[in-house]
């Protein structure tokens, strides 16, 4: 392993070391957190804390929270729903939350080296990283899609409100539920009555500015009935969307048959790619400084979203029925539950890697349990502001008589009915990518940090690094822009995190409430936090509730919801199709290869066990930290007095500089040492 490692460092003695070590007690340690200063000359520290919490804040808010939460509302009960996430999130984000936090700092470690406390856990951060892996690769697909309705809002009317564009089918129509009238009516209007029982509008009629293949109604629905969800599949958004920015403009494309490469569609997606490789590549302070636009503009564009859509008509109706219609029935729904329970995960973006790769930037005494807080409500935030949007424009619509369809269709079709429909509709998209790119950001992030702390040498190669990835993983996605890429984009963001989230998230907490320990955990926090304060009380008031979370709530809930998800499984529908059934056995497939990387490391890692030891004195051993867990620096390797057998500088260099080791199973020290 080539290792370069700075010299000019001052000597530490030892001897000293492990005589403080003794009397430390961090409760009454004064900190001085310095932001800006590099602490670990070889990983390097956040620019600022700005930095830190902008870009943590831009990959905490995603697509999941404008559209997973604001659907399950609608379909659990509303605020019953808004509740349960509630109290889910005390219970399970928040102390998954500070774990991930407290283990990414405590280490200066990504999440595929920061599990040595176990090494038999290593595992847990592999399959975080085959998530992160997996999402990088098909994620900037949406980004694409954003940028392509970004561009469209330049067109007059909007594109997606108009039945006179190429793409438009000969039974387009305006939008609202078809009109039932009789044939002589249809005539007696000057409209064009078909064969197929379809009723045409005419440019030629009184203020019908509107081509003549747009239709207006049935004289006689059951002609027509061959058309299948003429009502809604043919509206004029649902066709801007399908088959102008998503391609589907061929008969039979689906999942099983994705058609040809859509080349529009590829070079957006490679200028998403682009936009990802120019923030990844400057590293900490380029996407940070970037994270300071994507993360701000949507808490307010959002929050202006909100206030203005909430007046629109219907929407306090439709608002109204979150209190009004609230359903409590769905407080003893096992459904419900699991729902608000992967919704957790999934808009915390808990078990990615994604926070532990966040927090091993940190300056080593950050308050993270104030860091936590800050992020846990930021994100309960913005899931009630995205309810109010979703909510406020589905109202809107049912007052022009338009039905629902998605989340994402529906948005953006009431936002081309308003006065200014051009500018709130390129608001609208920028918002979407905003809370688009810097998910990716983050994500793509993890697996570069994550690869080069298993090998690190790549380190101080990162550039060259991150241009050949960024290469690769362009070369990868580029199939999945095809005809058919919608139906394998929702497939894998079914399946790629989302359930196999509640298995590593249970495996974390197993880890660290069974086998490193609650209290050992408490103390590495306590010795980050030393007398910092949140809301006033130490870190030791705070520690016992968060104990009893990892040891006992959050397991218990986590497993619950782990046997009860694995028992209801379904198969994806999109629009009227059907995935065919062997689609739900490659998806399960899927979301299990993160638990496959984990049960495949645990082998390796026993399987590395000492000639002649046997299998229980090996677990044994492999349930104890091993040399290197622990701080990156000597002076705070020192303050851990709480573990047996601790070594405060196990590489023996006498000096305050990085410890630099290895991946999850190369162990050995550096050459020359």
């Amino acid at each position: 392993m080539d290792t370069t490692r700075n010299t000019n460092v001052k000597t530490i003695d030892k001897t000293k070391f492990r005589s403080a070590k003794q009397k430390y007690n961090y409760s009454q340690e004064t900190v001085d957190v310095k932001w800006g200063e590099q602490e670990n000359d070889i990983r390097k520290n956040w620019p600022s804390r700005a930095h830190y919490i902008m870009t943590a804040l831009g990959f905490l808010i995603g697509t999941n929270n404008f559209s997973d939460f604001p659907n399950q509302c609608m379909k659990h009960g509303g605020l019953v729903y808004i509740g349960m996430y509630m109290a889910l999130l005390v219970v399970l984000g928040m102390p998954l939350m500070l774990l991930e936090l407290a283990v990414g700092q405590f280490t200066s470690q990504g999440p595929v080296t920061c599990w040595k406390m176990a090494p038999l856990f290593n595992g847990i951060g592999v399959g975080m990283l085959i998530i992160s892996l997996s999402v990088s690769v098909y994620y900037n697909l949406f980004i694409a899609w954003n940028l392509e309705l970004m561009i469209s809002c330049f067109t007059d009317p909007l594109p997606w409100t108009t039945c006179n564009n190429d793409y438009n089918t000969p039974y387009c129509h305006n939008g609202q539920y078809m009109h039932s009238l009789s044939q002589t009516e249809c005539i007696e209007l000057n409209m064009t009555a078909t064969s197929d029982g379809i009723c045409y509008l005419n440019e030629t009629q009184p203020g019908i500015t509107t081509p003549q293949s747009t239709m207006y109604g049935f004289w006689d629905i059951s002609l027509a009935e061959n058309q299948t969800n003429l009502t809604t599949n043919l509206q004029a958004g649902v066709e801007y969307f399908n088959r102008k920015m998503f391609g589907l403009t061929d008969d039979g494309i689906n999942f099983e048959n994705i058609g040809p490469i859509t080349w529009q569609t590829v070079i957006l997606f490679i200028c998403a790619w682009v936009v990802n490789y120019i923030a990844n590549f400057g590293g900490l302070g380029t996407s940070g400084y970037i994270s300071y636009f994507t993360a701000s503009y949507p808490f307010i564009v959002g929050i202006i979203f909100a206030a203005y859509f909430a007046t629109l008509d219907g929407a306090q109706e439709e608002l109204a029925g979150l209190y009004t219609e609230a359903d409590w029935k769905y407080l003893y729904d096992v459904d419900a539950w699991n729902a608000a329970s992967v919704a957790v995960l999934v808009t915390l973006s808990i078990s990615w890697g994604g926070f532990i790769m966040l927090a091993s930037y940190n300056p080593f005494h950050n308050n993270i349990v104030k860091d936590m807080l800050i992020f846990t409500m930021a994100d309960l935030f913005m899931n009630i502001v995205t309810t109010v949007i979703v909510f406020s424009l589905h109202g809107y619509l049912k007052t022009l008589d338009i039905p629902n369809m998605d989340i994402y269709l529906d948005s953006a079709v009431a936002i081309g009915h308003l006065s200014s429909a051009n500018v709130i509709a390129f608001a609208y998209s920028l918002f979407l990518l905003c809370i688009s790119i810097d998910t990716q950001f983050v994500t793509v992030e993890t697996v570069f940090t994550s690869i080069c702390d298993l090998f690190p040498s790549l380190h101080s190669k990162r550039r060259l690094f991150v241009t050949l990835s960024t290469v690769v993983f362009v070369c990868i996605g580029v199939p999945l822009c095809t005809q058919g890429g919608r139906y394998v984009y929702l497939f894998l963001e079914k399946y790629c995190a989302a359930d196999n989230l509640i298995l590593l998230s249970l495996l974390e907490v197993i880890c660290i409430g069974w086998v490193y320990g609650t209290n050992n955990l408490g103390q590495d926090i306590g010795i980050m936090m030393g007398n910092q304060k949140v809301f006033g009380l130490l870190w030791p008031r705070w520690s016992k509730w968060f104990a009893f979370c990892w040891k006992f709530l959050t397991p218990g809930c986590l497993f619950f919801v782990a046997v009860s998800t694995a028992l209801k499984s379904s198969a994806l529908e999109y629009f009227g199709y059907e995935y065919p059934g062997w689609s739900l056995a490659l998806g399960v497939t899927i979301s299990l290869l993160a638990l496959v990387g984990f049960i495949t490391t645990t082998i390796k890692v026993l399987l590395s066990k000492k000639s002649g030891a046997s299998l229980k004195a090996s677990i044994k051993k492999l349930v104890q930290p091993d040399k290197f867990w622990g701080p990156s620096l000597v002076r705070h390797r020192v303050k851990v007095g709480h573990l047996k057998n601790f070594d405060i500088d196990p590489f023996a260099l006498g000096s305050d500089q990085p410890i630099l080791h290895g991946g999850t199973f190369d162990i050995s020290p550096p050459r020359g040492t």
